[in-house]
């Protein structure tokens, strides 16, 4: 229970995004990533080490260079809706040898549908996930942590589960907070890919919703991403000391949906906000009560008519 407790505590919080804006016309997307190594923990005699070095690099894909990114985006969101293609693609990577980060942008069409005042967006494409390793040059864009590290990580997970004594020294694995056998942790990093998003698949109302007031929009939010660590723990006659080797990428998907649009498994259904049956019912119901506004006015004129007529009669 101590380790479970001592590996939870080395999962911090990442800035990193994966942003959808919907709009009654434009669907955006803004993902932004980090793989990180040697997280510190909040325990006192941990250190934390990274599993192996990352290649330096700065690359830089702006929008009129992006068609090879396109097209592999294109292939990876045709996998869930066929008519799905991406626009205004870009992408921006940099690592310093032990963290990795990535920001790639891009709008989706090709998935909504309009009938009468009703607009259907389909959100299916969101748990998108690129089959092969994408590269640019020499450097691997997807696949980080199985081309960069792969090969130090199958080394720490050769090592004993429990070596000692004199100095006893027990070693754990965890891939997303729950323990794992080490001859598990090698195949398991293959599928552990940066632009790999299967867990955004959970319904879109099981999100976590909030309203955004100031925007005029609703909020769903699902954390994402992968983390592995292996804790080695050291007892001594003096006590026990805790040294831990982690790579983690965690996210946070943020879509926002305007006011008038409801979210419902893999779709967004948006009425429009002024819509011609809304202006019609609202014109009908005008029109009806200034009718009856009118033969109320107008009886009353009658009669009030007919009591002057009548009143003059009287007199003569």
């Amino acid at each position: 229970m101590a380790l479970t407790v001592l590996a939870l505590c080395l999962f911090p919080t990442v800035e990193a995004t994966y942003q959808v804006k919907v709009t009654d016309d434009s669907v955006t997307v803004n993902v932004s990533g980090d793989l990180l190594q040697a997280v510190p923990s909040s325990i006192a005699n941990n250190t934390a080490d990274p599993f192996g070095t990352l290649p330096i690099l700065t690359v830089h894909v702006p929008e009129q260079n992006s068609s090879r990114l396109s097209s592999s985006l294109q292939v990876a969101l045709n996998q869930k809706n066929p008519n799905a293609y991406p626009s205004h693609v870009s992408l921006d990577a940099t690592s310093n040898g032990t963290q990795y980060h990535f920001s790639l942008s891009f709008n989706v069409q090709g998935i909504s549908t309009t009938r009468g005042d009703v607009e259907t967006i389909d959100l299916s494409w969101r748990s998108f996930v690129f089959d092969q390793d994408f590269k640019l040059g020499n450097f691997s864009i997807n696949s980080v942590l199985s081309s960069y590290l792969g090969s130090s990580i199958a080394y720490y997970a050769q090592l004993p589960a429990l070596t000692g004594p004199p100095n006893n020294i027990r070693r754990t694995w965890y891939l997303n907070s729950k323990q794992i056998l080490k001859d598990a942790v090698p195949p398991s990093i293959q599928s552990l890919e940066l632009l790999n998003f299967t867990s955004l698949n959970k319904p879109l109302q099981d999100w976590t919703v909030s309203p955004k007031i100031a925007s005029q929009s609703t909020i769903y939010t699902l954390d994402a991403g992968f983390n592995l660590t292996n804790i080695e723990r050291i007892t001594e006659p003096e006590g026990a000391t805790n040294f831990a080797r982690n790579a983690i990428y965690t996210m946070s998907a943020t879509f926002e949906v305007p006011w008038n649009g409801v979210a419902s498994n893999d779709t967004v259904i948006i009425e429009q906000r002024v819509s011609w049956s809304s202006l019609l019912m609202i014109g009908l119901v005008a029109a009806t009560v200034a009718v009856l506004v009118l033969s109320i006015v107008g009886e009353r004129l009658i009669q009030g008519r007919q009591k002057v007529t009548a009143a003059r009669r009287q007199k003569k």
